[in-house]
């Protein structure tokens, strides 16, 4: 029986005879596994019986198999080195200091099909702290201290009519009101929201998240982060309704320490106040 191989050195060609008192050579075909020639020029040849087609095809799926078991463990450790630490780097610049932003905030109404753009500035301090002040296109406030949630839409003539105020305690955590700032200087992002897919354009990456909990008031989250400077540059969230809201920083400016009584508000007196 003869069988040949080839290395990227030679081409060979092998006698096979049978086995002493052996009358015949096995009719099972076999391949050459390695094959050396050793110092005195003699060729050494490791043989192997060639797999059945049903045994090649069974190996074939358990390696196909195996290899997308590693894949999705590569996968599973790019999350780890590469995504969650960028977010908590993201997360905790934003939850250990103050933070003053230029605002742009866009709302969208899905029932009415209506979107309305405010102007302005927004505010963080530590442990959910809370205030934005919206500029234009009518002035308003809201402001998050800690315990306490205030609204506060201002009327365009202050001298005639009334400030009307709507207040809430926190632990209610009524609305959304609360909300942006419990996700960003608050109990956290990460702790409460899950990554579902990442993008990665130029110098942003772009963050799809989804809540922990399905009973979540807010259902879906998008978060820009300029990837030079670890910066938020936007962020947008989905409500059970199905309203977006988007909201645009710029002008990031970032202190050590949070300014003495800055999220502390008192209603002026006879104000208007309705509990939420």
């Amino acid at each position: 029986m003869l069988t040949s191989f080839l290395t990227p050195f030679f081409v060979a060609t092998v006698v096979l005879v049978p086995r002493p008192g052996s009358d015949a050579i096995p009719k099972k075909k076999v391949i050459v596994e390695q094959a050396s020639i050793d110092e005195e020029e003699s060729l050494d040849i490791v043989l192997r019986p060639q797999d059945s087609k049903a045994e090649a095809k069974r190996k074939t799926k358990s390696n196909k198999k195996k290899h997308k078991l590693q894949r999705t463990a590569q996968n599973r450790e790019i999350n780890t080195i590469e995504t969650e630490p960028l977010l908590q780097r993201v997360e905790k610049k934003y939850k250990t200091g103050f933070v003053k932003v230029k605002l742009e905030k866009e709302v969208t109404q899905a029932i009415l099909e209506t979107t309305k753009t405010y102007k302005g500035q927004m505010a963080l301090g530590p442990s959910g702290l809370l205030k934005m002040d919206i500029e234009t296109p009518q002035k308003s406030s809201l402001v998050v201290d800690g315990k306490n949630i205030w609204v506060i839409d201002y009327p365009v003539d202050e001298a005639r009519n009334k400030v009307q105020i709507l207040h809430a305690k926190v632990q209610k955590k009524k609305g959304n009101q609360a909300f942006l700032g419990d996700l960003l200087s608050g109990s956290g992002l990460l702790k409460n929201f899950k990554v579902e897919s990442q993008a990665e354009k130029k110098d942003e990456t772009t963050y799809r998240l989804v809540p922990n909990k399905k009973d979540s008031d807010i259902q879906r989250i998008e978060l820009n982060v300029a990837t030079h400077d670890e910066l938020i540059t936007s962020l947008s969230y989905w409500d059970q309704m199905g309203n977006k809201t988007e909201l645009r920083f710029s002008k990031q400016e970032f202190e050590d320490k949070t300014p003495e009584n800055y999220f502390q508000y008192q209603p002026p007196a006879g104000a208007d106040i309705t509990e939420m």
